[in-house]
C-alpha cells in the first residue's frame, strides 16, 4: 500500500489536533522566552526543551488513542457476540443504539438510525481477519498522531538552530508556527469554497495563539 492511500486512512480531524497540540506547546515555549518568562539565552536548551515535550506528550497521545479504540472495539465485539447468542436480541437495542453515536449516524435522520440500529441486532462480529485490519489502521492513526506532534517543532529549530539572533529567531518560530498553522487549517478545513478555508485557516491559527499566550502565562 502507498503512502497515499496510507495517508488517505489517517482521521484529518485527529491531524488538526495534534498539529495544534504540537505548536501550542512548541510554542508555548517560545513565548515564555519573548516574555521573559523563562532564560533562554541559547536555543540549545530551548530546542531540548521543545523537541522533548513534543516527543513526550506526542508518545502519550499515541499510546492512549491506540488503546481507546482497541478498547472501543473490545466493548462492541463483547456486545455484538452476546447479542448473537441471546434469546431477546430487542433487549439490547438501546446499546446498540449508542454505539452509533460518534460517527456519520450523528447526523442521519432518526428513521435511519433506528434502521441501522435494527441491522446491528442482527449482525455478527466480525472475524479474527476482520480485526487484525482494524487494530492495524488504529495503529496506523496512533503512529501518525505521534508523528505530527513532533514534526510541529520542525520548523521551530530550524529557525533556532539557523538564525543567529536570538530575539530574531524567536520572532520568525512564531512567524512560521503561525503559517503552519494557518495551511493546517486550510488544508483539512471541511468547506469547499475558499473563503470558507481561509477563515478555517485564520482561525485554527487564532485558536492556537490564543492558547499559547494563555499555557505561557498561566502554566502549559
Amino acid at each position: 500500500m502507498s503512502l497515499k492511500e496510507y495517508m488517505q486512512k489517517v482521521d484529518p480531524d485527529l491531524i488538526v489536533q495534534e498539529a495544534m497540540y504540537g505548536f501550542v506547546m512548541a510554542l508555548t515555549f517560545i513565548t515564555s522566552a519573548q516574555f521573559g518568562l523563562i532564560e533562554a539565552s541559547t536555543p540549545h536548551h530551548l530546542i531540548v526543551a521543545i523537541l522533548a515535550m513534543n516527543f513526550v506528550w506526542g508518545s502519550i497521545d499515541m499510546y492512549i488513542f491506540y488503546r481507546m479504540d482497541v478498547n472501543a472495539q473490545r466493548r462492541q465485539l463483547r456486545l455484538l457476540r452476546e447479542n448473537s447468542a441471546a434469546v431477546d436480541r430487542e433487549a439490547n437495542r438501546n446499546q446498540m443504539y449508542d454505539e452509533l453515536g460518534g460517527t456519520i449516524f450523528d447526523s442521519a435522520d432518526e428513521q435511519s438510525k433506528e434502521k441501522a440500529t435494527a441491522v446491528l441486532l442482527d449482525a455478527k462480529p466480525e472475524d479474527t481477519k476482520g480485526i487484525r485490519r482494524d487494530r492495524h489502521w488504529m495503529m496506523v492513526n496512533a503512529v501518525a498522531s505521534f508523528i505530527v506532534t513532533v514534526a510541529t517543532a520542525v520548523p521551530i529549530v530550524i529557525c533556532l538552530t539557523f538564525i543567529q539572533n536570538m530575539h530574531s529567531a524567536l520572532m520568525w518560530s512564531s512567524v512560521s508556527a503561525s503559517f503552519c498553522l494557518f495551511f493546517v487549517g486550510y488544508a483539512l478545513s471541511p468547506y469547499s469554497t475558499r473563503f470558507s478555508r481561509v477563515l478555517t485557516g485564520l482561525f485554527t491559527t487564532l485558536m492556537a495563539l490564543v492558547l499559547t499566550i494563555f499555557a505561557a502565562f498561566f502554566g502549559g
